[in-house]
């Protein structure tokens, strides 16, 4: 069963998201009585008695009555309301290879660049899971990772056949970057870009590696911290090893703090990571597909082969890009 918690005190409770319940909807439950005859009886009936379904001997058995403020928390002057405390995602922690087996259809071009559609085997590894919670009060994300095995070496296997797109932007996006204004302005060495400031927190330090968000940050989050492949891959030619004779100064750098930092590669990375969303987001209107039915990968196997690819998640490629 769902249960609720006070952040101030942790008391938890046992009752429906009520502060999350439109307003009109919250007047018409609290001036009704219990009982089962109208949606707002039952409503308020399974809001405050939800163990209950008759609620005629509820205190009697021992269940308490929900509570939607924290008596202590108000009492002591700092009132907070008590908030969903929701069950957590869980996922695999995947990693994925691409083999290309063949064409589709020929290389199509675009003014922003090029379409390359490919039957392919994709072959999925892992050995970690991670649950993710959402604090909706907060609007942040709480992520914990654990091995799938006891054993390190161990692995979830898999490989199927299916259809993925593959673009490429580079003419149009290497353009943009080398002149475009809010791009050089993003390159200066004390440029105040958004895209180049370090997580900011709002809660007591004990809990932050709970807390950090999992937006795109040009650093490790501490649940990334000492897992591989190392995120910062994605645009750090250190990181990946081809800069003969430098080394990363650690995993509690700050990247653009960092001498090695390259902001282009940074914001090409950033750049590809929107567009991906874009096109994904605008499928729906504009070609009918599923957009549950793809998912993403910037810089597929981690090659600059291509920049971005949509591939079906359907096994068989009888799913979002099938004619």
């Amino acid at each position: 069963m769902l249960t609720w918690q006070c952040r101030r005190c942790g008391t938890e409770v046992n009752y429906h998201a009520y502060h999350e319940l439109d307003p009109a909807i919250v007047k018409q439950i609290d001036h009704v009585p219990l009982g089962m005859k109208t949606p707002q009886q039952m409503a308020r009936t399974f809001l405050q008695r939800p163990e209950s379904y008759f609620g005629k001997t509820y205190e009697k058995d021992g269940f308490e009555p929900a509570r939607f403020v924290c008596k202590d928390c108000k009492a002591a002057g700092k009132y907070k309301k008590i908030h969903v405390k929701n069950i957590p995602t869980f996922r695999s922690a995947v990693q994925e290879y691409i083999l290309v087996k063949g064409e589709v259809m020929p290389r199509l071009m675009t003014f922003a660049g090029y379409l390359e559609f490919k039957h392919v085997s994709i072959v999925e590894l892992a050995r970690e899971f991670y649950r993710r919670f959402y604090s909706y009060s907060e609007r942040d994300s709480l992520i914990d990772i654990e091995p799938i095995f006891p054993n390190t070496n161990r692995y979830l296997a898999n490989t199927s056949d299916t259809h993925a797109v593959f673009f490429g932007f580079e003419e149009m996006l290497q353009r943009f970057l080398m002149t475009h204004p809010q791009a050089h302005e993003c390159h200066e060495a004390n440029s105040q870009c958004t895209c180049r400031q370090q997580k900011t927190t709002t809660y007591d330090e004990a809990n932050e590696e709970e807390r950090e968000s999992t937006g795109p940050k040009p650093e490790l989050l501490s649940w990334e911290r000492g897992r591989k492949p190392d995120p910062r891959r994605k645009w750090c030619r250190v990181v990946q090893n081809l800069v003969p004779g430098k080394v990363c100064p650690g995993e509690q750098q700050f990247c653009p703090e960092c001498p090695h930092f390259e902001p282009q590669l940074h914001l090409k990375y950033l750049i590809l990571h929107t567009l991906e969303h874009a096109i994904i987001a605008a499928m729906p209107k504009y070609t009918g597909i599923n957009k549950n039915q793809i998912r993403e990968i910037v810089y597929p196997n981690d090659t600059s082969d291509y920049d971005c690819a949509l591939i079906d998640s359907t096994v068989g490629a009888r799913g979002a890009f099938t004619c």
